[in-house]
């Protein structure tokens, strides 16, 4: 079954309607990869809206839209690294966690919802995902805009841990296990979309 009728199919279950919108730009890809994203991306898509339609379409960028093997790499990299940090913190802390919160240009530029899609973190169980962007621009304005918000920082600074990861036993094991991508699938948990 193609992809696209099988997701038009999970979009009928819900009644929505699936638009793809025609486009003559070209992608350079691993087709069985470009498939698994384009699943992903346009199954949360329809998991994530409760009424009307899902839009598919390409953006032109110059001459054409390229994703290369590197970039899925690169992803995947980061992910499992990612990926393995997290379940090592469950391990030593305890899990489930309450609260997730993603920062940096993962905050920025990732929804929670793509961020469990893709098995950046593991199974959720029941933590609020909230994406904060540039948590530690925000902090620096903070911290030189106001005394006490920079007296709570060098508290925080001075409580924290540091903790090589690529040193600890589990972690190669944890970050081979996340480089696999999940297969299109529903997300459970809650997931708090950016402010």
């Amino acid at each position: 079954m193609s992809v696209r009728r099988s997701i038009n199919t999970i979009a009928r279950e819900k009644n929505l309607k699936l638009v793809v919108m025609p486009t003559s730009l070209t992608v350079r890809s691993d087709p069985n990869l470009l498939r698994r994203l384009v699943q992903n991306l346009v199954s949360n898509a329809i998991k994530y809206t409760p009424s009307g339609r899902v839009l598919v379409g390409a953006r032109r960028h110059g001459k054409e839209v390229v994703i290369t093997q590197k970039d899925i790499r690169q992803v995947q990299l980061a992910k499992a690294a990612i990926h393995a940090g997290v379940c090592l913190l469950q391990e030593r802390f305890g899990s489930p966690f309450r609260r997730v919160l993603l920062a940096g240009a993962c905050g920025n530029y990732m929804d929670p919802q793509d961020a469990l899609a893709i098995g950046l973190l593991p199974e959720n169980q029941g933590a609020r995902i909230v994406a904060v962007g540039n948590a530690a621009g925000h902090g620096a304005c903070l911290a030189l805009l106001d005394t006490r918000q920079r007296r709570r920082a060098e508290r925080v600074a001075r409580e924290m841990e540091y903790q090589e990861l690529s040193g600890l036993e589990r972690f190669s094991e944890l970050f081979l296990s996340g480089m696999a991508f999940p297969p299109a699938r529903d997300v459970p948990g809650s997931v708090t979309p950016p402010p």
